[in-house]
């Protein structure tokens, strides 16, 4: 609807109202554009969470041969027919694609959960953040030379805008070839060495571009000089951006072990804000610093901020660094007991959890692990652990139970077994009796033979 809105514009006479429409139309079309870019992010990242980097290259790619494609496009339709035209076509292409997204994109879900809880600490958490302002960064420098790339190349080489266009060609082609390649190695390998391989070489390729004065005794500026450096940097940014939206994922992971639709949804769109916030940032800093400095100073100027930004990011990437190993510590160290292990060892063996013990043999138990229990030789034991009861056993062997006390029972041959309240979970058996520990049952044990039983019936 925006884009069809433009056509009216042909029809308005006044030069402020003009102004004005096409303004709101602008606001407009940015508005849209967000919603597109995030929603676009967001649900291929649901479709294929194993090849999140690939998809965030293959939108990018796209996003970058329309940018390439359009003015060539937009001029052809306005020469061949009107303006009216040019935007309706357009339109029409885009409700095409909005009726194939219908058909196509299926039982996808983005929806936040009821249980999701809130992701506002992901917009504090410097970690999660760096990725996103690092893409920014690089918008930044991308969008920098794009305004005054023309008079340079004008002045330096007296070649005109035609000239200026190739040059952006050149930069935008070299981020579409490369794109799908460096998306696929990066699902493959470590993200995060790319994300430092940018860091690297992306502000020693920037202080080529100018060239640096400092630099002019090992390169001279030319046409061929300036293209190469171009389809340098566009490869380069693609090393600074592609990474970013899968390491933010990575993070988050890391510290809260598992990712909610709404923080991976918030976290989308913190790294779709940082394309326009980089762009914008870039074309008003040229313009500022167009006014006081020259092309290859004013490069320079960015590259030894890039210099400075670089050295942000790897401290950034030992601080997630010493982040992982932290947590990779603590789940190791972390015991799955509740309470501290008495061991009772009688004799010749020890064991640990569910195990059959017969004769001169002592049981420690583990509280956190539930199985059931059986006893054998002059005694089985079964145990219900929907029951909880007192039980006096008579014969042989004389039981009373404590119904305070859940576990820690000491049993000896034809002896009286008292529960001891002070202690949980630690059976020590001697001998003839084979025991297979459940620590989570308390009650309702049947023994045979030469035992009776009588249970309480207040259970």
């Amino acid at each position: 609807l925006v884009t069809l809105s433009y056509s009216t514009l042909g029809f308005i006479n006044q030069n402020n109202l003009y102004v004005a429409v096409s303004m709101i139309l602008r606001i407009c079309q940015g508005i849209a554009g967000g919603f597109i870019d995030v929603v676009a992010f967001a649900v291929t990242a649901k479709m294929f969470p194993s090849n999140i980097a690939l998809a965030t290259a293959v939108v990018e790619t796209s996003l970058n041969m329309a940018i390439a494609t359009s003015p060539y496009i937009g001029a052809e339709l306005y020469e061949r027919s009107s303006f009216m035209l040019a935007f309706v076509a357009p339109a029409a292409a885009i409700f095409v694609v909005f009726l194939t997204s219908i058909v196509v994109v299926k039982d996808v879900d983005c929806r936040k959960s009821d249980s999701d809880g809130t992701s506002q600490a992901i917009y504090t958490d410097p970690l999660i953040i760096f990725p996103a302002w690092h893409c920014a960064f690089s918008q930044t420098l991308l969008n920098f030379y794009i305004p005054i790339l023309a008079a340079y190349t004008e002045a330096e080489f007296g070649q005109g805008a035609v000239f200026a266009g190739i040059c952006l060609l050149v930069n935008t082609a070299g981020i579409i070839i490369v794109s799908p390649f460096l998306g696929q190695l990066m699902d493959m390998f470590n993200p995060y060495v790319f994300f430092i391989v940018s860091a690297f070489f992306l502000p020693i390729t920037y202080l080529f571009l100018g060239p640096s004065h400092f630099l002019l005794s090992i390169v001279q500026s030319s046409p061929t000089q300036l293209l190469v450096v171009l389809a340098l940097i566009g490869v380069e940014e693609c090393l600074a951006c592609f990474p970013s939206l899968i390491i933010m994922y990575d993070i988050y992971k890391v510290k809260h072990r598992k990712m909610p639709q709404s923080a991976q949804n918030s976290i989308t769109s913190i790294y779709c804000v940082s394309f326009p916030v980089g762009a914008f940032a870039g074309a008003v800093s040229s313009g500022i610093m167009s006014g006081y400095l020259t092309f290859a100073q004013s490069t320079m100027v960015m590259g030894l901020i890039a210099v400075a930004e670089s050295l942000l990011l790897f401290y950034f990437s030992f601080e997630v660094w010493r982040l992982k190993n932290r947590m990779a510590e603590s789940k190791e160290t972390t015991s799955i007991l509740h309470g501290p292990v008495i061991p009772a060892v009688v004799s010749d063996t020890a064991v640990v959890s569910d195990t059959d013990v017969v004769s001169d043999t002592a049981v420690v138990h583990n509280p956190s692990v539930v199985y059931d229990t059986e006893v054998a030789s002059d005694t089985e034991v079964v145990a219900n652990p929907d029951v909880v009861s007192d039980i006096e056993v008579v014969s042989d062997t004389a039981m009373v139970h404590n119904p305070s006390v859940v576990y820690d029972t000491e049993v000896v041959s034809n002896s009286e077994v008292v529960a001891n309240p002070a202690v949980m979970s630690d059976i020590e058996v001697v001998p003839n009796t084979e025991v297979v520990a459940n620590p989570a049952v308390t009650s309702d044990i049947e023994v045979v033979p030469n035992t009776e039983m009588i249970v309480n019936n207040n259970d």
